[in-house]
């Protein structure tokens, strides 16, 4: 059964149906749900509490939600959320579930009853078979730093961008290693999966026509993930060092 971690940012207009949508597809498997709320400044987190929740614990009864707080900022938000998760498997995503349900169906369907241990699953919009219909900007930004995770860091992982399922005790190892509130979450995570030679797989995802918007990626955002990059070469070798007790949580 997994966690479901959704980091939920100024989301007040479109969470309901963006949750509900997944909840009808997910709630067999996913009976626990974490929102995060992070930062937001449209009454996210009042919404969530006092209106949204009550009306999905009635309509799920099966599923248990959990709703909290963190500083702004992604890794900040699935940090807090990976503190409140006590299912073996977690899934990670944002409140725009920006490939709808098809990276969690993929899932369902090739892996769900395979040999889960020790690996992760990415909804990878660079996968094959994924039909994403994305700018030229966002194509060649992301080819960019393709290559710069190729040469820096000798990644093979094709987009570390996007959603991630995988043992909640690698999450927990992981985020004692690097402290990785300061750091850009799934690229550091998937590095540190590589390093240590856990299997990545890239699931091919579906981009719905309502979450093609323009570019959102800003010149700091593009030198923080360049930083990134750079940074995780420095600490490979703490990054490196082995990973034990990864049998239970």
């Amino acid at each position: 059964m997994l966690n479901t971690i959704i980091a939920c940012h100024n989301c007040r207009n479109f969470i309901k149906d963006n949750l509900t949508n997944f909840l009808d597809k997910s709630q067999n498997i996913s009976p626990r749900v974490v929102l995060v709320e992070n930062g937001s400044s449209d009454g996210t987190f009042d919404y969530l509490k006092n209106e949204l929740i009550p009306i999905l614990k009635e309509k799920y009864p099966l599923v248990h939600f959990v709703l909290d707080q963190s500083e702004t900022g992604l890794s900040q938000a699935i940090i807090k959320g990976i503190s409140n998760c006590t299912e073996k498997f977690t899934f990670i995503t944002t409140d725009d579930f920006p490939f709808g349900t098809t990276d969690i169906e993929y899932f369902q369907k090739y892996f769900m009853y395979s040999n889960l241990k020790h690996s992760v699953y990415l909804g990878s919009k660079a996968a094959k078979g994924s039909t994403i219909n994305r700018q030229v900007f966002r194509r060649v930004s992301s080819l960019l730093y393709r290559f710069l995770r190729f040469t820096i860091l000798k990644s093979r992982i094709k987009d570390t961008q996007g959603s991630i399922i995988t043992e909640t005790i690698l999450l927990r190892k992981f985020i004692t290693r690097l402290e990785p509130k300061r750091y850009e979450f799934n690229t550091s995570f998937i590095y540190f999966c590589e390093l240590h030679k856990l299997p990545v797989y890239e699931m091919p995802v579906h981009m719905p026509k309502e979450s093609f918007q323009p570019s959102t990626l800003t010149l700091h955002a593009a030198l923080s993930l360049v930083c990134n990059v750079f940074i995780l070469r420095f600490k490979k070798n703490l990054l490196s060092k082995n990973i034990s007790n990864l049998e239970y949580l």
